[in-house]
Formats: structure tokens, C-alpha cells, sequence
């Protein structure tokens, strides 16, 4: 973005309201067809509204600090180098202080709170349902599950938009609230396939709950992740100059939002440990290109032997 640019905090916007309305919907499917399979969904999709006001606050700050570089600047330009100026320029940089401090503390704190409400929220409810001795059955799963089946291609649709936004400078921070709107979408998809199950008189005693524990296992996943990330980026390997990566970031949901994105990590590493550009040799960009489809193709293949 360029100094004024409001792109970013208006993207950020957006992507709050749409996970925010998201959640709402998700809710409505979950009390009305008695869906506990919609629960991780629900989740996923406030944690989206989470990252999306990080992103927001991000961008605010960045912005502030860009606007009081740009008075500076134009300070020395109308009156030129002075010791007093000089003197006092560190002492009145509080947007630049806010901007580092945010990053500095607040980002840690909030990514380490946010992976330990994420797994309080599904330890506790896995509990209540290992306490549950039946669950109920959706009196009118057909329409619910047409309606899940639609918030989830809207939120992969979503998801790609603001995952491709944030390759644009200045709106890095989108990304991780891009990437769980995937994972939103995929919880919400095994919420339709459930229901769409229980219309047609499938597995209907149990496909709710197995579809529910299957996707609170990935919300466990996720949120160890976020609980760990602190320690992971503190340890990574970097480069002179490379974009500053948002701590909450998944790498695990990199994988399918983005597949290159865990080779292009590998490649820094390569790169920093090696001392070149290992990743610039035409055996690596043939592997980058071929590993991460063929893998997904082979766990694909496997499924299907299933």
C-alpha cells in the first residue's frame, strides 16, 4: 500500500463482517438441526473474526506510523536539520513506539490467548459429548444442509480473495483470517455432508457426532499450533530483508491455501544455512513445482482405497 492507503483496514473490515456473519449462520444451522458437527465450524469461524481484527489493528498501526514518518520528513524538508529536532524526533516517534509495541507484546499475547480459548472451547465440549449418551436427530436437515453446503463455497470463494489480497504490500496480515476461512469452510462442508446423511437415512445415529469429533480434532490441532508458534518463529531461520511474517499464521493450513508456502519456508532455511540461493537451482524449483501436488495426490489416492 502506499503511505495513506486505507486498503488494508477496509479489507480487514470485511473480512470481520463476513466471518462474523458466518459464525451467525453457523449458530442458526446448529440450533435448528440439533448439528453438533456445525460446533467446529462455529469456531473456526470466530477465530477468523479474530485474526481479521488483528489484521485491522495491524494495518491502523502501520498506518499511524507511516503518516508520522511522512510529517517528520516533511518537517526536515520546511526547516531543515536541527540539534533540537534531532533531539526530540526519538521522544515524539509514539506511533512508531505503538507500532512496535503491538507487535512486540500484544501480537504473542493475543496468539498465545487465542490457542488456549480455541482448545478450552473444544476440550470442554468434547467432554459434553463423551457425557451424552444419544444426540439428537435434525427434524428438517435437507434445507440446513443446502445452506451449509452454500456458506461453505462462499467462504472458499472468500477465502481465496482475501489469501490472494494479502500477497498485495501492506496487507500481509490478512492471511492467517484468509487461511481459517478455508478450514471454516471445509468444517461447514462435513456439517452438510452430515445432515445431507441423515436426510437420506445414513449412518443417521452417528455421522453427526463422528463428523463433530473429526473436525474438533483439527481445531485441537490448529490451536497447539498457535500455542507453539511463539517458540517455532522465535527459532526460524531468516534472511536479510524478508517480509515480516504475522505470528498466528498456520502453516499447517498453508498446506492447502497456499501449497508452495511450506517450500518456499524450506528454501529460506536451505538458503540461510548454506549460505546462497540453493533455492534458485533448477532441481529445487522442479521439486517445489512436483513434491507438494504429487503428495496431495498420493494422500488423495489413499483415501480413496478407503
Amino acid at each position: 500500500m502506499n503511505e495513506v492507503s486505507t486498503r488494508p483496514r477496509n479489507l480487514s473490515w470485511a473480512a470481520m463482517v463476513f466471518s462474523l456473519a458466518l459464525g451467525f449462520i453457523g449458530i442458526y444451522i446448529m440450533n435448528s438441526a440439533n448439528c453438533s458437527a456445525m460446533i467446529p465450524g462455529v469456531i473456526a469461524a470466530f477465530a477468523s473474526v479474530l485474526l481479521a481484527f488483528l489484521a485491522f489493528a495491524r494495518a491502523h498501526f502501520a498506518q499511524k506510523q507511516s503518516g508520522e514518518e511522512r510529517a517528520a520528513a516533511e518537517y526536515r524538508k520546511t526547516h531543515g536539520k536541527t540539534e533540537l529536532f534531532d533531539d526530540a524526533d526519538e521522544a515524539l516517534r509514539m506511533a512508531t513506539r505503538a507500532n512496535v509495541q503491538f507487535v512486540k507484546y500484544f501480537v504473542p499475547f493475543f496468539t498465545i490467548a487465542m490457542g488456549l480459548l480455541s482448545l478450552l472451547a473444544a476440550l470442554l465440549t468434547w467432554f459434553r459429548w463423551n457425557k451424552m449418551e444419544a444426540f439428537a436427530i435434525a427434524p428438517k436437515p435437507l434445507p440446513l444442509a443446502i445452506l451449509a453446503v452454500c456458506c461453505c463455497i462462499a467462504t472458499l470463494i472468500a477465502g481465496s480473495f482475501f489469501v490472494g489480497a494479502s500477497r498485495n504490500k501492506g496487507c500481509r496480515w490478512l492471511r492467517p483470517s484468509g487461511a481459517w476461512m478455508f478450514m471454516t469452510g471445509f468444517l461447514y462442508l462435513l456439517s452438510g455432508i452430515a445432515l445431507f446423511l441423515e436426510y437420506f437415512d445414513k449412518a443417521r445415529l452417528t455421522i453427526d457426532i463422528s463428523m463433530a469429533r473429526a473436525g474438533m480434532v483439527l481445531i485441537i490441532i490448529l490451536a497447539i499450533e498457535l500455542l507453539i508458534s511463539f517458540v517455532v518463529e522465535f527459532y526460524r531461520p531468516r534472511l536479510p530483508g524478508e517480509e515480516e511474517r504475522p505470528l498466528p499464521e498456520s502453516r499447517l493450513l498453508a498446506l492447502f491455501t497456499e501449497p508452495g508456502g511450506v517450500a518456499r519456508n524450506v528454501a529460506a532455511s536451505l538458503d540461510y544455512q548454506f549460505g546462497f540461493q540453493v533455492s534458485e537451482a533448477w532441481f529445487y524449483r522442479f521439486l517445489e513445482r512436483t513434491v507438494a501436488p504429487l503428495f496431495l495426490l498420493m494422500v488423495l489416492a489413499f483415501w480413496l482405497q478407503t
